[in-house]
């Protein structure tokens, strides 16, 4: 039986034209208390990296559809007392590829405490466009493969952050399958 996740959580993007090969950052504050279980739950379109405290904690691509969305858990065993900070960079490809099928931009997220909701994305979560990847290239490396990147190292955001922009899209989500070793 699949976890209910994202209940309260909503799709979200940036305010903007909603531009294939587009990068987003979203962040958000929590207090950390000690000797608790941190749960970190996402899914995007099309691909995401997620930090704690500007650690690199959890990336992936969802290998799913956009009628059967694939989501991922993060265990955040680095939480420390007081304040933390999540920030989410996504990449949106926005075009057809052999692996990928175009949808909407957007990212979905939530965190637990001890398996409780303490923060769900919203149209309160902060945005702005993410200026350390160059943003609109649309330079294929190969029709299946699609997109290549560029990322501009030393690279300091300074967009100010505003509130997200809530998307409607599907809500029909799937943990990924990991494989026993």
């Amino acid at each position: 039986m699949e976890r209910k996740v994202f209940s309260r959580a909503k799709w979200i993007w940036i305010h903007g034209e909603n531009r294939s090969d587009e990068y987003a950052e979203f962040v958000f504050d929590f207090d950390g208390a000690l000797n608790s279980k941190y749960s970190f739950f996402i899914t995007a379109d099309s691909n995401y990296n997620v930090y704690l405290n500007g650690v690199l904690i959890g990336f992936g691509q969802p290998t799913d559809y956009p009628h059967y969305k694939i989501y991922d858990e993060f265990s955040l065993a680095d939480v420390k007392e007081g304040k933390n900070q999540i920030k989410i960079v996504v990449w949106y490809y926005g075009d057809d590829t052999q692996t990928y099928i175009k949808d909407d931009a957007g990212a979905i997220f939530e965190l637990r405490k001890d398996d409780k909701l303490i923060y769900a994305s919203s149209e309160k979560t902060l945005s702005r466009l993410c200026t350390e990847y160059e943003n609109y290239r649309n330079k294929n490396i190969t029709v299946q493969l699609g997109l290549g990147y560029k990322y501009i190292a030393g690279e300091k955001n300074s967009l100010p952050y505003a509130e997200s922009l809530v998307r409607e899209k599907s809500r029909h989500f799937h943990l990924r399958a990991t494989e026993k070793v």
